[in-house]
């Protein structure tokens, strides 16, 4: 190669390499670079305006360490090891502040000449405004919003779930059906707005008592669901009676000049691990035809509190 063609050689490698961080600079997305041990060799500018960070802040460091979770970064590479590249692979990372982020990741697999794995380089994108919506579309779909726990159509779907677990695991499965007592009492007395206040408070107090492994949902007005997966009838029962003796003993502030006492009937209904032939109709129906099931508490409407146990139906469904 003479003289000529190796200063020509060199004048398209230069400008090649100012075409490129021409375009880096003007990225919006990030383009990075990592070698087989994960290290950051190369980020384009643009993350100082996403994560906060100068490049040269990330350069040499482990990817990992951006990660919120670092396995998440692990389960990003043995994908890309698996298949060649990701499209649109999500994943979060830290920012500077300790922000956050949702992004979107487009990764392909770098090989070295012998065909070994070298290491990954792609595009990942703040995705973090799409997402957040995303999510409270999401929430809007699935609670109800006065009370902010899972809607009709959210508690029905698991109820239909813990149905399928039961009949898969052969696991017991424990319904409580909640309805407050004379609350279109409080409606008509006090107005909506204290009603609503009313219900808000009693779902706070039910929450305080159940696990949070329980599901707890509403079916509409003041009829509300309680699902208890995989429990004994005794611990079933014990929590039941928490219920009733935290609503009777409670005074909801309902925004009026003295608080309320309120009570509450459950109705309970199980199903043993011996109930193989429960089918999904059960769960299916109308809850209503669960109702007749309940068992009235011994609690009079004043809320005063009057001795009693709650106890399961023996009689199998």
């Amino acid at each position: 190669m003479d003289l000529t063609e190796r200063n020509a050689l060199e004048n398209r490698l230069r400008e090649s390499e100012e075409h490129f961080q021409r375009m880096m600079n003007t990225m919006q997305d990030v383009f990075y670079r990592t070698d087989a041990a994960g290290i950051t060799r190369y980020v384009c500018p643009a993350v100082k305006h996403v994560l906060g960070f100068e490049a040269d802040e990330i350069i040499g460091k482990p990817a990992s360490d951006f990660y919120p979770n670092p396995q998440d970064r692990e389960h990003l590479k043995q994908t890309i090891l698996s298949q060649g590249f990701v499209r649109d692979f999500a994943g979060q990372m830290k920012c500077k502040n300790g922000a956050i982020i949702d992004i979107s990741i487009s990764s392909t697999l770098i090989l070295d000449e012998e065909g070994k794995y070298a290491g990954v380089e792609g595009i990942w994108r703040d995705i973090t405004e799409r997402r957040t919506l995303e999510r409270e579309l999401e929430r809007r779909a699935t609670t109800d919003e006065l009370t902010g726990i899972a809607n009709r159509r959210t508690i029905l779907e698991q109820l239909d779930h813990a149905h399928k677990r039961f009949l898969r695991l052969n696991q017991s499965l424990v319904i409580f059906i909640l309805d407050l007592d004379f609350f279109k009492r409080i409606n008509d007395q006090f107005g909506h707005v204290a009603g609503d206040k009313l219900l808000k408070e009693f779902i706070q107090t039910v929450q305080q008592q159940i696990r949070e492994i329980d599901q707890l949902g509403r079916l509409g007005g003041e009829e509300f669901v309680v699902i208890l997966d995989d429990t004994p009838q005794n611990k079933a029962a014990q929590i039941g009676q928490r219920i009733l003796e935290a609503v009777q003993a409670t005074l909801f502030d309902i925004g009026m000049t003295h608080p309320v006492s309120i009570t509450v009937s459950i109705g309970a209904t199980c199903a043993l691990p011996t109930d193989l032939t429960l089918t999904s109709p059960y769960l299916s129906m109308p809850m209503r035809r669960c109702i007749p099931l309940k068992r009235k508490v011994a609690i009079n409407s004043a809320g005063t509190a009057l001795k009693c146990t709650f106890k399961l139906p023996q009689k199998k469904i």
